[in-house]
Order: structure tokens, then C-alpha cells, then sequence
């Protein structure tokens, strides 16, 4: 399914470039934490620190992938559709909470800032290590954290029927969400300020669940819904009148 494929690779990075808004909320914490974790050199140790987390996502979406085109290959079509019609339902959820209206992501994140909580010690007892070898593990340990966009994004993974193509659906979604994280870690005060407006999180989220809506009519078989089968038998009729 190319068409698929193509598409879902630049919606994978805009799901990280417009919810990476509500990253900040969740995870800019944590990059504030690891950027105390360095030497010194924010930037450079910031872009170590988010490219273990991707490589981490990366491994989710081949694991994500791999699943679902073997279930794909079990159950069939039908699989798959309703993976991309879930997908589309959770961008609608997503797009909502970071808007403000409802939260229904609020305690899977709730648990993901808890495990964090537990993993935080190990930070001090790494201490021997060299703070680049520290950051990749932690970093790596971040990427596989619970949290409703990064589990939106393994849904779409895993509708993609491929391993190869879900580590490179989760790559894409994490460069999106590159800028934010970054930014959080750094300290970028004008990107964080305004990431943090109201505006920009409800236009950020009315962009994600217009996006849900997108994909969910997009993931229905329309064609073959409505006729794919009216045609034979019409055939098959006119052959027994002659």
C-alpha cells in the first residue's frame, strides 16, 4: 500500500510537530532532568539524549509493524481497517485533551510520569559513566515511557503491515517532536512561551482531530462498500435472460 505509506510518513511527523505541544507538558520535565544530567553542552547533549529516545521509538514501530502484519495476516483486511479507524479515533482523543476539552489520556500519562519517577534514581547511580554514554541510556529508557501520542503513533505502526515501514513511521514522529523537546531542554524561552499560549495548544489540537477525522474516513472502503458487488451480479443476470 504505498498511497499509505507516503501519506502516513508526513502525518507520523506532524502528529509529532503539532502534539509535540502537549510533549512539553508530559515530558519537558524529563528533558529539563537529563539536561542536568550533561557537562554543560545543552544543544549538542539535548540532540544525544532525544536521538536515543528515537532510536527507542524506532524499535516500538518495527515491533508495532511486525505485529501487525502478522495479524494482518491472520485475520485479514479487516485488521487492518479497524487498526487505522483506532488510529484515527485516538487522534480525535488526543487533539481534544491538548485542546482542553476532555482528557482521556490523562491517567495512562499520570503513569508514565510515575515509571519516570522510578527510573529517575538510576540517574545517580550512573554517575561513573560518561555523561554522553549516561544520556543514551537514559534517553533510550525515555522512548519507551507510556504515553498516549507515542501509542498513537505504534497504532499507526503497526497499521502500516511492516516492520520497516513502522520503525520509519516512529522516526519521522519523533523528528516532529524534535523541536519541542529540544527547546524544553535548552531552555528556548520564546519557542516554550509560546508553545505554552492557549491558542497555540487549541489550534494544535484542532489540527490533530481534524487529522482523526481524516483518517478514519480515509480508512473505510467506500468503493467496495457501496458497489463493488453490483456490478457481477448484474452481469450475471443479463447472461441467464440470454
Amino acid at each position: 500500500m504505498p498511497g499509505f505509506e507516503q501519506s502516513a510518513l508526513g502525518g507520523a511527523f506532524l502528529l509529532g510537530l503539532f502534539g509535540g505541544v502537549h510533549c512539553l507538558g508530559m515530558c519537558g520535565g524529563i528533558a529539563a532532568a537529563l539536561s542536568q544530567q550533561g557537562s554543560g553542552a545543552a544543544i549538542a547533549e539535548a540532540f544525544v539524549y532525544n536521538g536515543a529516545r528515537i532510536a527507542s521509538y524506532a524499535g516500538v514501530g518495527a515491533i508495532a509493524g511486525g505485529l501487525g502484519q502478522a495479524m494482518g495476516g491472520f485475520v485479514g483486511p479487516t485488521f487492518t481497517v479497524g487498526l487505522r479507524v483506532a488510529l484515527g479515533i485516538w487522534f480525535v482523543g488526543l487533539g481534544l485533551q491538548l485542546a482542553g476539552v476532555v482528557r482521556p489520556f490523562a491517567r495512562l500519562e499520570k503513569f508514565g510520569l510515575a515509571f519516570w519517577r522510578r527510573l529517575a534514581p538510576a540517574a545517580s547511580r550512573a554517575r561513573h559513566f560518561r555523561p554522553l554514554v549516561r544520556l543514551t541510556i537514559l534517553g533510550a529508557l525515555w522512548g519507551w515511557l507510556p504515553c498516549g501520542l507515542v501509542y498513537a503513533a505504534a497504532v499507526g505502526s503497526a497499521a502500516s503491515g511492516s516492520a520497516a515501514v513502522g520503525a520509519g513511521l516512529m522516526i519521522a514522529f519523533g523528528l516532529g517532536t524534535l523541536p519541542w523537546l529540544v527547546a524544553s531542554g535548552t531552555a528556548v524561552d520564546g519557542l516554550m512561551q509560546w508553545a505554552g499560549a492557549r491558542r497555540a495548544r487549541s489550534a494544535a489540537g484542532l489540527l490533530l482531530a481534524v487529522a482523526g477525522l481524516w483518517t478514519i474516513l480515509g480508512a473505510i472502503p467506500w468503493d467496495g462498500a457501496h458497489g463493488g458487488h453490483a456490478a457481477p451480479a448484474h452481469t450475471t443476470e443479463h447472461e441467464d435472460r440470454a
